[in-house]
């Protein structure tokens, strides 16, 4: 009945994070330009709508198949950054 719960999400996710986007551009065009007194929570909500975004975007790729830990870089850049602190690997020896 209607689209997958997978293409829910998004498609919910990605129209509040538009209503928010525009909806937070006419108050920092108010609060900045018109009025010039902007507060502390004009940032706050700016860096909320950055957080939005990338939720967003995560959801996104999520839905695409593509897992978000899978954009970091490869191991061989950081060797030694899937060793745990339990010394079962050691990079100075063997033990």
């Amino acid at each position: 009945m209607g689209l997958e719960r997978g293409t829910q999400s998004v498609v919910t996710a990605a129209v509040f994070t538009a209503l928010a986007f525009f909806s937070i551009i006419l108050r920092c065009i108010s609060r900045f330009w018109i009025v010039g007194q902007a507060g502390t929570e004009d940032y706050l909500i700016i860096f909320a709508l950055v957080l939005s975004i990338g939720f967003t975007v995560t959801v996104a790729l999520r839905k695409l198949g593509i897992e978000v830990s899978s954009l970091y870089p490869p191991s061989h850049i950081y060797p030694y950054r899937n060793e745990s602190w339990s010394g079962s690997s050691s990079r100075y020896g063997q033990r």
